[in-house]
């Protein structure tokens, strides 16, 4: 799937064993340790590694046909080993460092393929996150009903976002990262952030291992798909490539409504 759809990013938002009896969340379909790994007709190498403090683990991979002779797909995969499964982070930093590194990721490159354990609650969470900011970005200022994002997204895969504290952290995010929003606007970053996407699109599919790392690198990250249901991960769009919200007032409008609606509303069935 990923070669397919020239999937460049990765978002892993679970261990791959947890619990004091380390039960099996995830395979280590990525390699967590630095090498390669081949299944049947695909090969998979991982170059390198970062980290953060935030608990994002970055790994650049090549994946290729073993066969083929076009070159390797370069994909970023961005692990979140923090987020407790059935729950919620106790901070939104971690996941809007992932907001930010998508940034930089071109429109007109493939999908973006989310998966956590059992698919739904984590990665339901995130991508309503994701799909919120993104129509904000655009003026859809509709993206403010998250009950009807996350009804949606039901319709498509059943118990998306499972608990009430995920409803409501995905408000608290969206809400942290108007905030950052406001301060780039103010201080003309956020169009230079969100330009420099479509600057790099021609080359990101096929870029190799160590100009990916870069680009992260350039997103402020510090150094260093299967679940166990085997169910399909949620895939998921690029950031937006340009905003309409040219000054911090237009975030500010929207990060006041963002926070009245997240003290009323909610899904019956949370």
């Amino acid at each position: 799937m990923i070669i397919q759809y020239a999937c460049p990013v990765i978002v892993m938002l679970t261990v791959l064993k947890d619990g004091p009896e380390m039960v099996a969340k995830c395979s280590d379909y990525f390699q967590t340790k630095n090498g390669f790994r081949e299944f049947q007709d695909i090969s998979i190498s991982t170059n390198c590694k970062k980290t953060d403090q935030s608990s994002l683990l970055l790994h650049s991979l090549d994946v290729k046909y073993k066969k083929s002779a076009e070159p390797p797909l370069s994909v970023l995969h961005v692990q979140y080993v923090g987020w407790p499964d059935h729950g919620a982070p106790n901070d939104t930093i971690a996941v809007r460092n992932i907001l930010k590194i998508l940034y930089h990721v071109p429109v007109n490159v493939g999908p973006i393929v989310v998966h956590c354990s059992a698919g739904i609650g984590r990665t339901g969470t995130y991508c309503t996150i994701h799909n919120t900011i993104q129509r904000l970005l655009v003026g859809d200022m509709s993206a403010l009903d998250l009950v009807e994002t996350v009804n949606s997204f039901r319709s498509q895969r059943n118990g998306m976002v499972q608990t009430k504290e995920q409803f409501f952290f995905c408000y608290a995010t969206i809400i942290d990262e108007l905030e950052d929003l406001i301060c780039m606007s103010s201080y003309g970053t956020l169009e230079k952030t969100m330009a420099s996407s479509s600057n790099q699109g021609h080359t990101y599919p096929h870029s190799r291992g160590n100009d990916l790392t870069q680009r992260v690198s350039n997103t402020g990250v510090s150094k260093e798909a299967n679940d166990k249901t085997k169910t399909t991960p949620c895939v998921i769009q690029p950031m937006c490539e340009n905003s309409e919200f040219e000054t911090s007032e237009g975030f500010c409008q929207v990060r006041k409504r963002a926070r009245e609606d997240s003290e009323v509303r909610r899904p019956n069935s949370l």
